[in-house]
This record gives structure tokens, sequence and C-alpha cells, in this order.
């Protein structure tokens, strides 16, 4: 169902599935979140009209298996209490549940990070984008 939303301005927030491509090692594939498919008609209708288009780097964490983490060599990260809505719908804004932990790596880890820089996509040169930016168009 099309709809028409007229304004001197318009904003689409994405996020990852504006023709969204993951990398998973040097292994790369078109998709939104994990298992979920782009946008790939939108991408072309906003190109149709003219609207340049870029990417940004999320710079998305690794993954891990919780229960193969020791807590107890970790700091406990205090949540920020005022979280903020991102839409002007939002009655309440919501409440912060994320739970962060600060850890140091050894230098070991870093001799293993640095020894496989070849597999990352980010260091070889297969992303190309720049990190966050605000973006302005007159």
């Amino acid at each position: 169902m099309a709809e028409e939303i007229k304004g001197t301005c318009v904003i689409l927030a994405m996020g990852t599935f504006l023709n969204g491509i993951a990398h998973i090692g040097l292994t790369s594939f078109p998709c939104g979140r994990l298992g979920e498919p782009p946008s790939l008609v939108l991408s072309e209708s906003i190109k149709g009209f003219g609207i340049e288009s870029g990417r940004l780097k999320t710079g998305t964490s690794p993954r891990i298996n919780g229960s193969t983490v020791e807590y107890e060599k970790n700091v406990y990260a205090k949540r920020r209490r005022n979280a903020m809505a991102v839409s002007f719908s939002t009655e309440q804004n919501p409440e912060n549940k994320a739970v962060c932990w600060i850890t140091k790596s050894t230098p070991e880890t870093h001799k293993i990070i640095l020894s496989n820089l070849d597999r990352s996509p980010l260091y070889t040169g297969k992303i190309k984008s720049i990190g966050a930016t605000i973006l302005s168009v007159y």
C-alpha cells in the first residue's frame, strides 16, 4: 500500500536496511539485519529521484556467548538514566535496559588481532565507507 506524505523536508532513517550489506569475515551478501532482506526497491526509487545516498559503517560489536564471560573480572557500566525517544510520536521515554560491562584485553589478544587484520573486511579495503557523521542536504 502506497502512501503520499508531503513536506518541505523528508528524512528516511533506514538503519542497515537501505541497500544493506552484511560482512562476515571476507564474505559479503545483501541483507538488512542478519536473515532479513535489504530494502533494494526503495534504494533504487531514491536514486531515481536523483537523490545521492551513501553508506556509513556501523562498527557493530562482535557477538559473544555470555556464558563464557568471567563477569567478576569486569566492571559493570552503570546505565544512563535518561534514555531518549527517537520518534516524535513516542509519548514516554523508554526505559534503558542495556547492560554493559567494561573489560580490558591483553597483549596476547592484541597480537592475535594484529596478525589477523588481513581477514577483516574493514582493514582489507572491502568496506569502503566513512564513520558516522551528520550530513546536510539543501
